[in-house]
């Protein structure tokens, strides 16, 4: 409105008796007695005044008294987010930052919890943590878990890749089409005249003023140009904020551009404080080490028994798995003895045959000297609970994954959600190499380089459910994960090689044409090269071998350590 000047929008979406009349005070006929209309909306609380008395005044109008279309439930606005964006990770479900904005701070408040059952890159934890919500995030894939650890121990103040001003000069001129109905001429000077080059002074208008009057006898004449270069030493001011000079019948009126908004600048960002948890993974042989009162409360808690001790014909049993009683087997205690048919049999007759109609015995798989996962013994059957292998064989038995499966590449990174079950952490057995060798594609600029190479021979997973040998070379490979600066402390990911990039090279690089899946393509390399480039190696370098099952392998490199 040329009564107000500039718009101050503030988005409400409660419905105002204000707003018909509000409407009709901003309408063509308010534009008779502007006064008039300026008084009733500061009486009805509308008007913000300038500081200080100066300025204009400006209107507080609402969102849904604004002319246009309200926001749909399809947003169209957001692009799609390219892999060289600076706020990019290289995952490649990762979000728009300024998507999860919208959503975030609609739907909550700051020191509001936030949690993302699918967390992915950590989109959704990283602007959450820059709007000071709380948050939690979880995910089944370790290339997920890492993404997120190093992008939140990245962060800066920004949203998103920078909000920049792409406005026209056009569509930064307020009054601009009042201007072109009115003026009989317009001249319009640009931000891209150099300082000093052209400046609005009183010379140059009156240089300008003998060349319009040639041409032009009376009336309104524009001209637009930045603040900057407005450089008038007399002028009025009308009711509407309009800078005029008068010379002769010819009015001109100046009207400004207003300047791009500054992008806000990006600022480092210390996350608060944050802890990860693994959940459903277990390492085996911390398990089996434990001492009894800490490997009973585990096994207690694994399987959900209730903790109720109590007799079954004067022998001592730990709790209940529903209504049925379950006896936890003290392995810290009779590591070398083994649970057989004949413990059964004696186990019954203990008892009395009054265990009801199931009784779980729970003991980790080394201790059982027979396959049965249950035995029948008159009224009563016996249930092995094999610490957690009974889980995982009755998945495989049923041809599902038993743990959460890590992808091999890029494109299948979301498969591992379709995966059920839990594993122990096993370590994988890894042989490799340190070498020092040229880069294969050095180019012109690589002459005289060397990259570290890490050569791997062999790469097997070592399980609950199956021994190295069971698997071919590298069939079980997932990833290999590079900090190239470990700190120490944290790991702050860098690289990520996927095993069908690996895979896919060595195969190129020997000739060879495999048909067939992943692992026959796997099985038939005798190597797999992680290049690391020269300029990238430090002297302590965290390099994480994974399996397809999110079991690990860590270690630390130096560059002393290749040859």
């Amino acid at each position: 409105s040329r009564v107000t000047g500039t718009i101050m929008r503030v988005d409400n979406l409660k419905l105002r008796s204000q707003t018909n009349f509000v409407r009709h005070l901003l309408s063509a006929e308010a534009e008779k007695n502007p006064l008039i209309a300026l008084d009733e909306l500061d009486a009805i609380g509308r008007i913000v005044w300038a500081r200080d008395g100066e300025g204009r005044p400006n209107i507080i109008q609402y969102a849904d008294e604004m002319k246009g279309v309200e926001l749909q439930s399809i947003w169209g606005d957001f692009g799609a987010l390219s892999g060289n964006a600076p706020e990019s990770s290289n995952y490649p479900t990762q979000k728009p930052e300024q998507l999860l904005e919208r959503i975030i701070s609609a739907s909550s408040n700051e020191n509001d919890i936030v949690l993302d059952a699918f967390a992915g890159s950590g989109t959704t934890l990283a602007v959450a943590e820059k709007l000071g919500r709380r948050w939690i995030g979880m995910d089944c894939g370790k290339l997920a878990i890492y993404t997120i650890q190093k992008r939140l121990l990245n962060l800066s103040s920004q949203i998103g890749s920078g909000k920049k001003d792409d406005r026209s000069v056009a569509e930064r001129i307020e009054d601009l089409n009042s201007l072109t109905k009115k003026s009989a001429g317009l001249l319009l000077i640009t931000e891209k005249a150099k300082k000093g080059e052209l400046v609005v002074t009183d010379r140059f208008l009156d240089a300008l003023h003998q060349v319009v009057s040639a041409a032009q006898n009376a009336g309104e004449f524009a001209l637009i140009c930045p603040e900057a270069k407005f450089q008038i030493t007399e002028f009025d001011e009308d009711a509407d904020g309009r800078r005029t000079v008068q010379k002769g019948l010819i009015s001109y009126v100046f009207s400004m551009i207003e300047p791009k908004q500054k992008a806000e600048r990006e600022q480092p960002l210390k996350a608060k404080t944050f802890t990860l948890f693994n959940a459903g993974v277990y390492d085996n042989k911390a398990i089996l080490e434990m001492d009894w009162r800490h490997y009973r409360a585990f096994v207690m808690k694994l399987f959900e028994v209730r903790d109720d001790p109590h007799f079954i014909h004067g022998f001592p049993v730990d709790g209940y798995i529903g209504v049925d009683s379950a006896l936890v087997w003290n392995y810290p205690g009779q590591k070398s003895l083994k649970l057989d048919e004949n413990f059964v049999s004696s186990l019954h007759s203990v008892l009395g045959g009054k265990a009801g109609d199931r009784l779980y015995v729970i003991a980790p798989v080394v201790s059982f000297s027979f396959m049965m996962d249950e035995i029948r013994h008159g009224e009563t059957i016996y249930t092995f609970l094999k610490v957690p292998i009974s889980v995982l064989t009755r998945l495989i038995e049923n041809k599902l994954d038993g743990a959460f499966k890590q992808p091999v590449s890029e494109a299948a990174v979301n498969e591992v959600i379709d995966s059920v079950g839990f594993d122990f952490i096993s370590q994988p057995v890894v042989k490799w190499k340190c070498l020092r060798l040229k880069p294969e594609d050095s180019g012109l600029f690589g002459r005289g380089k060397k990259d570290y190479v890490i050569r791997l021979t062999d790469f097997r997973s070592d399980t609950l459910a199956s021994s190295p040998d069971d698997f071919k070379p590298f069939e079980t490979l997932s990833m290999v994960l590079v900090d190239y600066d470990f700190d120490g402390s944290v790991f702050d990911l860098d690289m990520v090689f996927w095993a069908e990039d690996l895979v896919a090279a060595e195969l190129k690089r020997a000739g060879l044409q495999i048909n067939g899946g992943f692992a026959d393509r796997a099985a038939a390399c005798k190597q797999l090269d992680i290049s690391i480039p020269e300029e990238q190696a430090t002297d302590r370098m965290m390099v994480i071998f994974m399996d397809k099952y999110g079991n690990e392998k860590k270690q630390v490199l130096c560059r002393k350590d290749f040859i």
